[in-house]
């Protein structure tokens, strides 16, 4: 009988085709961002293991639907950082409050404490200003790799992206 085993890392769903291919005993791309899981479900935990987890998504519901603009954020087991990538103007409502009838303001930087605060209801921020900067350095290389790498593909390729609509 299979025993469940609970990984204590995070994973995500881009370290499915790495993995799979692991299992196949097939070389990774090296373009790959994922991770093989394989190690964890062999029982080896390793603790830098997808230490942080990146997010970007673009924010129709939170635009006027003429152009997408990104949220980038990322998360470690007890902490989460959202950027709000390029905004125009002062007015910055958030969903939430759309949703809520409250008049809440969306920030340039959100930090929550995911193990205190799952439902990321409340914006820790400014009291927390030392993990916002920590968090800041590893977010903003990876994003800067992930623009680098797409501006390089579009170029070579002659990809145009195309943003579907919600």
């Amino acid at each position: 009988m299979n025993k469940i085993r609970v990984i204590e890392n995070q994973v995500q769903s881009i370290d499915i085709m790495p993995t799979l291919l692991d299992f196949l005993g097939i070389t990774v791309p090296v373009e790959s961002q994922g991770n093989s899981i394989k190690p964890l479900i062999e029982g080896k935990y390793n603790e830098s293991f997808n230490k942080y987890v990146f997010v970007e998504r673009p924010l129709w519901e939170e635009r006027d639907f003429i152009q997408p603009t990104e949220d980038i954020a990322v998360r470690t087991t007890e902490w989460k950082l959202i950027y709000r990538n390029n905004w125009e103007g002062s007015n910055r409502p958030s969903l939430w409050g759309s949703v809520s009838g409250k008049n809440i303001t969306v920030r340039d930087f959100e930090l929550y404490n995911l193990r205190q605060d799952p439902y990321e209801q409340n914006n820790v921020a400014q009291s927390h200003p030392q993990i916002v900067e920590e968090l800041k350095q590893p977010l903003f290389l990876w994003w800067g790799n992930v623009s680098r790498f797409r501006i390089e593909k579009q170029f070579k390729f002659n990809v145009t992206q195309i943003f579907p609509y919600p």
